[in-house]
């Protein structure tokens, strides 16, 4: 199912779509599956895929920097 996910956001990003892959609360709510989405017991939200066009490109999230959190060890 995550491939399957990732596969399907990468090929929407790549067409020029917008694409967001989230996971919240609704993925983990067991009424909101089985009134809504008529899940039976034992299956399971991957995540939500949501497509669109994009009005704006999104700034980039803040970044680690990887120099003060990487530690290379030699021998």
């Amino acid at each position: 199912a995550g491939a399957a996910c990732l596969s399907l956001l990468n090929a929407a990003l790549a067409a020029g779509w917008g694409a967001n892959w989230l996971s919240g609360w609704a993925s983990q709510d067991d009424s909101f599956g089985r009134d809504l989405l008529g899940m039976t017991p034992g299956e399971i939200v991957a995540g939500f895929i949501h497509l669109g066009t994009e009005g704006v490109t999104p700034s980039d999230r803040p970044r680690p920097d990887l120099a003060a959190i990487t530690h290379w060890i030699s021998e």
